[in-house]
């Protein structure tokens, strides 16, 4: 992927504010300290700069290596920074404990600067500073890499659009139109029902807009659509244009005039105006029924799509423009007359398809059958994956081959220009940076897991990749429209599941940072990730399998055990054993989710937890909480969804106003 510096520029900024917010403390009163702070910041800004500076889209192995040692300093220094906040405000406290109000300030300056830091705390600062000093030279190496390739002959267009998506054509070969025969009822309603269909009665067309995410088949309806003999009959003029995220309005309409054989200079490309270009389409067009297909749009401007159109206002009346996209903005900037929403394939014809694209016309072995079964059952109808990973297992229709692709994330066995992984890694590219952590943050939870907004608000808040003060947008609905949930009935009800394609891609993007241990362990030894930082446990049993490895993860951010406690005595108290020696090594957990009726005044060991932000648990078993939460002093809230009169510490009604605006989902 190209996006790791745009990613590690975000989180420089993060830090950076963290930093710049601990330096300004007036109470701060250790030079050495407040010395490594300005140089840590001063590194970052170089970061960020690189960050700003780079465009492009870099996928060597040496971004990704450089991405994966920034990513862990990140973590240090943000772990070491907080420790030092916590640190500073214990000794404010202190000192105005032992002070009056009538003490001056410089009294209570010269009694935190007595004792502000233990030598441990400027030991990991002084390690931290010295990290980002290397990570800085080496970006800097990196980037003078990429200027010589710039200066070898890559062109704008092909940096913007991948050259896989450039081949894209009306009429390429594709096996994927299985199903949909509802959406292409709707399609073909769209297309040639009289009356022109449009939203105003100056316009002599109107739009389609076909909304999906990467992948499901946006692209072949159109194909179909335009294909169609009924079709070619009913329009006299077609064109098919690929976008991508390149909405340069002069390349397109070029594009439309020499997809639709449009009489034209012989100097077209030549032509720097704009108007003689559009003029030029706008004659070809002219008294004529048209039907453009505009395939992957990104670009969702008002203008931009104004000045496109503008010639094809020349066209007759029940004229079509077909647009697909995976942006909802998109089909309300085009003003879209019929928007058809695609999903997953119906399972039955779903099979059916992986199955033609794995064995084409050979006879079916019932057990590499059944492993096609088992693997089609991954993907939930993506046409994408059928097409992608069935061509990867009929290469070779050995059970070693096909259940090795039944292993590996998304299939994958070796990369191509253009496979799966390419099409929903665009998508990924195209999110802002923010964004990517959110969206790959998903990938703790299992597969099909149902989030309500709220939670994922939560999640994303504690761990700092998105503003508390709620700053920025509202990233669920930004994600929802972009298409990465899936488009049920349930978003109306505030409840998102990630597309199982995407839910895989976050997996194979984040490289065993989110990890999950989900299948019955029995006795085998539960290998976690060196990079693991998020980690979830299915149940308490396997908790309690996984406890001695979870105990070995000191940098541990994120802890979630999923289901109930277990109800027989002995092992619930290896349970509530396990995790109490997990919590006192894991001393950086910024998120813990427990299972439903956890104990929670049995176990002390959270009070210990200072840089704990959220605390999420269902059915607990204590009213009121237990005291030692009043001493978290970062945490954020706890869930209140199943007893909204839990929480009884409150001290000043902060902490209540929390439950009102997170309490319910």
């Amino acid at each position: 992927m190209g996006s790791e510096i745009a990613v590690a520029g975000w989180l420089a900024a993060l830090l950076n504010a963290s930093a710049a917010k601990l330096t300004a403390d007036q109470h701060l009163q250790d030079k050495a300290v407040e010395q490594n702070l300005k140089k840590l910041q001063f590194n970052l800004n170089k970061i960020i700069t690189a960050a700003q500076l780079d465009q492009k889209q870099i996928g060597s192995q040496s971004i990704k290596d450089w991405f994966s040692s920034f990513k862990d300093a990140i973590y240090a220094a943000d772990d070491v920074i907080e420790e030092l906040v916590q640190q500073l405000e214990k000794h404010k406290k202190q000192s105005s404990t032992s002070s009056t109000l009538r003490k001056s300030a410089n009294l209570v300056s010269r009694i935190i600067q007595a004792r502000q830091f233990n030598g441990d705390d400027m030991k990991q600062l002084d390690e931290v500073t010295k990290t980002f000093d290397g990570l800085v030279s080496d970006i800097f190496e990196l980037l003078k890499v990429v200027e010589q390739l710039e200066g070898s002959g890559w062109t704008k267009q092909q940096e913007i659009i991948p050259s896989w998506r450039l081949t894209t054509s009306p009429y390429k070969g594709r096996t994927t139109t299985t199903g949909r025969a509802s959406e292409r009822d709707k399609m073909m309603e769209a297309l040639l029902q009289e009356g022109g269909g449009s939203t105003s009665d100056f316009c002599k067309f109107s739009v389609v807009c076909v909304v999906g995410s990467g992948g499901i088949g946006k692209t072949d309806l159109a194909r179909f659509a335009y294909n169609n003999e009924e079709v070619r009959r009913h329009f006299n003029l077609q064109a098919w244009v690929t976008v991508c995220n390149n909405f340069d309005v002069k390349r397109l309409t070029i594009e439309i005039i020499e997809s639709a054989s449009v009489k034209r200079p012989s100097d077209l490309h030549n032509i720097t105006s704009l108007e003689p270009i559009q003029n030029t389409l706008a004659k070809g067009m002219k008294d004529k029924k048209i039907l453009i297909v505009l395939d992957d749009v990104w670009e969702d401007s008002n203008t931009s799509w104004e000045l496109l159109t503008t010639p094809f206002t020349h066209g007759s009346k029940g004229s079509r423009i077909i647009v697909t996209t995976q942006l909802e903005s998109v089909a309300k900037s085009t003003k879209a007359k019929e928007t058809i929403h695609l999903d997953g394939l119906e399972e039955q014809e779903y099979f059916e398809l992986f199955e033609k694209c794995a064995f084409g016309d050979k006879d079916k072995d019932q057990q590499l059958k059944s492993i096609c079964r088992e693997i089609a059952q991954k993907y939930d109808g993506s046409p994408l994956a059928a097409v992608s990973i069935g061509l990867e297992l009929r290469s070779d229709p050995t059970e070693e081959h096909w259940r090795r692709v039944a292993r590996n994330k998304l299939g994958v066995v070796e990369r191509r220009e253009g496979d799966i992984v390419s099409v929903l890694g665009f998508s990924f590219e195209q999110l802002p940076a923010r964004l990517k952590q959110c969206y790959l943050a998903c990938a703790l939870f299992p597969k099909k897991h149902c989030f309500y907004q709220n939670q994922l608000i939560r999640i994303w808040t504690a761990l700092r990749f998105i503003s508390a003060d709620g700053k920025g947008g509202n990233p669920v609905d930004e994600l929802a429209s972009k298409s990465f949930f899936v488009n049920s009935k349930r978003k109306e009800h505030g409840q998102f599941v990630f597309h199982a394609v995407l839910h895989e891609l976050a997996d194979l993007l984040c490289d065993g940072e989110f990890f999950r241990v989900e299948d019955e362990a029995g006795d085998q030894e539960i290998k976690i990730p060196q990079k693991a930082r998020h980690v979830y446990v299915s149940n308490a049993n396997n908790f309690v399998r996984v406890s001695k490895a979870l105990a070995q993860k000191e940098q541990l951010r994120s802890l979630v055990i999923d289901g109930s406690m277990p109800s027989d005595d002995t092992p619930r108290s290896s349970f509530m054993d396990s995790l109490e020696t997990v919590l006192k090594n894991c001393k950086f957990l910024r998120l813990l989710m427990l299972p439903e009726e956890f104990p929670l005044k049995s176990l002390v060991a959270i009070g210990r937890l200072s840089y704990l932000r959220c605390l999420d648990f269902q059915g607990i078993q204590t009213k009121p909480l237990p005291q030692y939460l009043e001493s978290l002093n970062l945490l954020q809230w706890p869930d209140l969804k199943h007893r909204r009169d839990a929480w009884n510490l409150d001290r000043g009604g902060s902490r209540r106003g929390q439950q009102s605006a997170t309490g319910s989902e």
